[in-house]
């Protein structure tokens, strides 16, 4: 990924630091100094958001691992301001995969926050109690390192909270989806949580201008910040979902032109270019004197015509017969392919030996982003 700085490889995935992270080294900088007006204060802070981005990392892992027992496999794990993203070559659209690879990673942090708790029970006499986690207590009658480990502990229970909330890209937004595929058609589960994660992210940005709970709290930047991530993602993972949809079973009839012009391989392209003056379809197929079909012209082969004042030239010497034949029921899946491997963007749409239209690989291309 591009502004990246790779830190490590592990099972076979890089863990890269987006350059954006900076910003969050300045914010920490700016806040604690403001605060505390010393450098020791940044510098425990720091090193508690590096440990609790160690877990970010972990939790992507979860995904990442989770995903490989399906075949899937990761492209690579960015760390950004506002968490971390692992990179899958795809999304499982099976929706019980999908939950469990989603699930996976909330459940690192789930595993985390058990571990540490016990730590905290077992190494330094930590009596819980359910007040704990809604109080904020500074002193638990601990060490400082019983209150390290114990604050650790109670972030990872709130980084999987939080991941559960039912919006993109958030953990919580991929499940709510994937429960809702039991009962409707991908694209359409994707439309309706794409809308809850946007109303989430409104709510969300809305409550870092304004606490109603405590109306005196400061202004939050990294809280803005993430509802606007979360709100951008939302919306872009729905277009996503609909693009994959229309391209594996959008089919060639949606999208063919059924008008077309024919020319002849021995007319003139001075002629050529008369009779193509006012078309619409910049495919113009070519047939030989049998009426067979020899290949196309398209409008830049015109207009190279034009730029040569070829005009006394035959339609044959500019004809290529480099296209792929589809039929009308196709997918533009497998058309795409075809054209991939023949290099080519031309297909014509074929019923047998009846020609129908044409189908071009830039039509392909508007249809499933449109």
């Amino acid at each position: 990924m591009r502004g990246t700085v790779r830190l490590f490889r592990l099972f076979g995935i890089n863990v890269y630091l987006h350059w954006s992270f900076i910003f969050l080294i300045l914010f920490l900088m700016y806040s604690t100094y403001s605060e505390h007006e010393n450098v020791r204060s940044f510098f425990i802070l720091l090193a508690l958001v590096l440990i609790i981005f160690a877990c970010v990392i972990m939790h992507e892992y979860g995904h990442a691992l989770a995903a490989r027992r399906y075949g899937i496999s990761t492209h690579d794990i960015t760390i950004l301001p506002i968490g971390g993203v692992a990179r899958l070559t795809h999304i499982p659209k099976n929706p019980v995969q999908e939950l469990f690879v989603v699930f996976a990673g909330p459940a690192v942090n789930l595993a985390i926050f058990i571990v540490l708790s016990l730590v905290a029970v077992l190494a330094f006499h930590y009596e819980p109690s359910i007040e704990d986690l809604f109080i904020g207590q500074d002193d638990f009658g601990m060490s400082k390192w019983g209150k390290l480990v114990l604050t650790i502990a109670n972030m990872n229970l709130f980084l999987m909270l939080f991941n559960l909330i039912p919006a993109f890209p958030m953990d919580g937004g991929r499940i709510f989806r994937a429960l809702m595929c039991f009962a409707m058609p991908r694209p359409r589960a994707t439309f309706i949580a794409s809308i809850v994660g946007r109303a989430f992210a409104i709510a969300i940005f809305g409550f870092a201008f304004y606490n109603p709970w405590h109306p005196e709290e400061p202004y939050k930047p990294m809280l803005a910040l993430l509802a606007v991530a979360v709100f951008v993602s939302a919306r872009n993972e729905y277009k996503q979902v609909r693009s994959e949809s229309r391209y594996d079973e959008g089919t060639v009839k949606e999208i063919m032109k059924a008008h077309f012009l024919s020319l002849q391989t021995s007319m003139l392209m001075g002629d050529a270019l008369l009779q193509t003056q006012k078309a619409t379809n910049p495919i113009f197929l070519v047939f030989d004197q049998e009426n067979a079909l020899y290949g196309f012209l398209e409008t830049d082969d015109l207009n190279d015509a034009r730029k040569n004042s070829d005009h006394l030239a035959i339609v044959l010497t500019y004809t290529n017969t480099n296209y792929v034949t589809a039929d009308v029921d196709e997918t533009l899946k497998a058309v795409s392919k075809k054209m991939n491997q023949a290099s080519t963007k031309i297909g014509i749409v074929k019923n047998q030996n009846q020609i129908l239209g044409t189908v071009y690989f830039d039509d392909i291309l508007t249809y499933i982003n449109a």
